[in-house]
């Protein structure tokens, strides 16, 4: 999972191959693009990634995951030929009993297992997990790969296999960076955006995920690292919105190579940059350690499994972020993304706009803040939302709001929207409509719905 390693990289040769494959297959599964990818989810999802064995699973750890605020558990990777099946579905039915739900994992249902094996004994394994395991209703999706640099045939087909054997399971393809899936597609005068409208139909899913650590990057490269963070962000939400896929952000939470452990403040700033910029789900890298693991340190939970200062940090983070926003998210639609330099420091970041007046579809006339972040949302009944963020990973910082004359009313929510709180006033003497200034720390953000 490091972005910095050259096994994350994509294979040239056999991306291309996939590429070409995927062109020529987009007919035969135009009906699976059209009527059978469902990705409605009832929330905004936070998981993390799992490298351990089953054998070492202990049920106190489910408990540890959820307590962290994760609604969504990664299993422990089951050995198909060894492990206890009894025991991995009372794992199942304890994830139930929590209210959260889970992605498997399964040794012999990796892809690089269809070459290995072979694609019948594949199918037939797949077939026999889904009646033990994948029919469970806390079973969210099975993981079959993380990134698809070398093994791009296999993926393909493990991927076409679990769509027919197991309709009902998701999958969630992790690009990694996309930096590598940009020059391959360049070099076939493909756009991104090309080769996922690709993707969707040959694989059935209805997520793609991508995975950027560098916004933990200190020192006098942060600046610019954060650009790169945000330019992942934009490129990958316009590259999937014509597909209508969900974006899934894998982001970091241990100290690995220049990635230094996040603070609490740099927890809520990754998890609320990436929700507001469109994302519908969050998996951390990772949230626990082991004893042969090279120089990661600082997970949630250390190589003993006992919780660390990092465990708490991002319980709160997430907890909190569950109550006020964890579930309207899912319901809301992202529009476009608009950065606040008021005062010229160089903060608008990735590509995206500079906010100018009259943004947010003429809803907001100005907006001031050192740094800031503004953006705009639609639900499916049309009903328009704006989201407030502070940009700084360090600093607290104001965000001051007018509107134009076409707002009637604004109010910040809270609980899902089961609190409103009223942030309109109007000018007694000018008329304008503002809505005043808004102390945010670090990467916190405000969900305003406007009337």
């Amino acid at each position: 999972m490091d972005t910095g390693e050259t096994e994350r990289k994509f294979e040239m040769k056999k991306l291309i191959a996939l590429g070409l494959v995927f062109g020529m297959m987009i007919p035969a599964f135009a009906q699976v693009f059209a009527q059978d990818i469902d990705t409605t989810n009832n929330r905004i999802h936070t998981g993390f990634w799992n490298y351990h064995r089953f054998k070492d699973f202990r049920m106190e750890m489910l408990h540890d995951w959820a307590d962290c605020g994760m609604t969504l558990l990664t299993s422990h990777i089951f050995e198909w030929q060894n492990d206890s099946a009894g025991d991995f579905i009372r794992m199942l039915d304890e994830a139930e009993k929590l209210g959260v739900q889970m992605i498997i994992q399964v040794d012999d249902l990796f892809a690089d297992r269809v070459s290995k094996h072979g694609e019948k004994r594949y199918r037939e394994t797949e077939a026999e997990m889904y009646e033990k395991f994948g029919k469970h209703p806390t079973v969210f999706s099975i993981h079959i790969l993380d990134e698809l640099g070398g093994h791009d045939a296999d993926f393909l087909k493990a991927a076409q296999i679990l769509k027919e054997v197991a309709p009902a399971l998701k999958f969630n393809c992790n690009l990694g960076d996309p930096g590598p899936l940009q020059k391959t597609s360049k070099e076939r005068n493909l756009t991104m955006t090309g080769w996922i409208l690709n993707f969707t139909p040959v694989t059935g899913s209805g997520l793609i995920g991508f995975g950027c650590y560098e916004q933990t990057i200190p020192g006098p490269q942060a600046g610019i690292k954060i650009g790169r963070y945000f330019e992942v962000l934009r490129e990958m939400m316009e590259a999937t919105k014509p597909a209508d896929l969900d974006v899934w952000a894998t982001l970091v939470s241990s100290a690995h190579m220049p990635f230094e452990a996040p603070t609490e403040d740099q927890y809520r700033w990754q998890l609320n940059t990436a929700v507001a910029c469109g994302c519908k789900a969050v998996l951390w890298f990772r949230m626990m350690d082991k004893l042969v693991a090279g120089d990661y340190r600082n997970s949630p939970i250390d190589e003993f499994g006992e919780k660390t200062p990092y465990y708490y940090n991002l319980r709160r983070v997430q907890k909190r972020f569950h109550i006020h926003h964890g579930e309207i998210f899912a319901r809301l639609r992202h529009i476009d993304t608009y950065f606040i330099d008021t005062y010229n420091l160089d903060v608008c970041y990735g590509g995206y706009k500079l906010f100018e007046r009259g943004a947010c579809n003429g809803l907001v006339d100005k907006a001031e803040s050192p740094h800031g972040m503004i953006c705009y949302f639609k639900d499916k009944d049309g009903g328009d939302y704006i989201v407030i963020l502070n940009t700084s990973q360090t600093i607290d910082r104001a965000i001051k709001l007018t509107f134009t004359e076409k707002v009637n009313s604004a109010n910040i929510l809270y609980y899902n929207g089961d609190m409103e709180e009223n942030i309109f006033r109007r000018d007694g003497r000018s008329g304008a409509i503002y809505a005043g200034e808004f102390w945010l720390a670090p990467g916190q953000m405000e969900l305003i719905k406007i009337n």
